[in-house]
């Protein structure tokens, strides 16, 4: 038997497409029961998904956009950037800006002490939305036709904590919030991240009940599963997996163009939307019910109308 010469090194494995990471056999042995889990979720999560019907609409539906404005929050990657260039095709004037966070440490706060992930997602979009309120009342008056607020949710609405889906606790840092954290455990980024998108619902409908749509009309959808930089936070098993089944962020731009385009707009005014443009069917699969709770949604209204005074 020939040995190889003195310092020759055998070359490194070519990693394969699902690697970990570990640094053992017995280490992926003992994560096979979590690696099951989440395999069992994501072909779940894909049936669900895979059975909608393809999309009856694509960006070349859209109109001619030269004398509209939109603005874009989360502009700079993934869908948001994705969207832009649709819209600019078109001709319309598009500003940006850029803010956007999935599932970050849960420790992580805003300057104002608020929950970084409903800081951004919702207080931010909450006070954005009222100061271009005027604007939008005078655009419509001035056009004749109603302006549109699209607010991006997702399904991950439903991963909100158990009970009304908000826990104001955990909005602002401090003991109880803490407390809080670590009673939910590894389910602490979950619950953030949804309670944030049950947010951008019921903003939504407090805006759709603000005007009459043929004002301002208000809707919230969920883009579908997306492959974009929101989900730079992520890691694990579950994330590396998902990562390679999602949708490009050219999918994920579809349901909110054809909301802000061509869909009728009283049609759409209230509703949820879901992949691929159109509105959520009334058998309440894809839209949690506490998304309808008007005490949940008037309290949160209470609690973002506090935070935004004074600024």
């Amino acid at each position: 038997m020939t040995l190889p010469p003195a310092g020759f090194a055998f070359p490194s494995p070519r990693p394969h497409f699902l690697d970990f990471g570990f640094s053992n056999p017995l280490e992926e042995f003992n994560m096979l029961p979590a690696l099951l889990a989440a395999v069992l979720s994501i072909m779940i999560y894909l049936i669900t998904t895979l059975s909608r019907r393809g999309p009856s609409f694509v960006p070349e539906d859209i109109p001619d956009l030269s004398d509209k404005t939109i603005l874009i929050t989360g502009g700079n990657s993934g869908i948001g950037y994705q969207t832009a260039k649709e819209l600019l095709l078109k001709g319309a004037t598009v500003y940006l800006s850029a803010r956007g966070v999935m599932e970050p440490p849960d420790h992580m706060l805003t300057a104002q002490n608020i929950d970084l992930q409903f800081g951004t997602n919702v207080v931010g979009h909450f006070f954005l939305t009222e100061l271009l309120i005027p604007a939008l009342f005078s655009s419509a008056k001035t056009r004749g036709l109603p302006a549109r607020i699209i607010n991006v949710s997702s399904s991950g609405h439903r991963n909100a904590p158990l009970g009304p889906g908000i826990d104001f606790a955990s909005l602002s840092g401090g003991h109880q919030r803490d407390e809080l954290i670590a009673t939910w455990g590894t389910k602490a980024p979950t619950y953030l991240y949804g309670q944030s998108k049950l947010g951008n619902i019921l903003i939504s409908n407090h805006f759709a009940a603000k005007s009459d749509d043929t004002q301002i009309i208000s809707t919230a959808l969920h883009p579908g599963g997306i492959r974009t930089e929101l989900r730079r936070y992520g890691g694990g098993i579950m994330h590396t997996i998902k990562n390679k089944l999602l949708y490009p962020p050219s999918m994920g731009t579809l349901t909110q163009l054809w909301a802000a385009t061509v869909a009728p707009a009283a049609a759409i005014n209230g509703q949820y939307l879901v992949p691929w443009a159109q509105i959520a069917p009334g058998d309440g699969a894809d839209l949690d019910q506490r998304a309808a709770n008007l005490a949940l949604r008037d309290e949160l209204i209470t609690w973002l109308e506090e935070r935004i005074e004074g600024f």
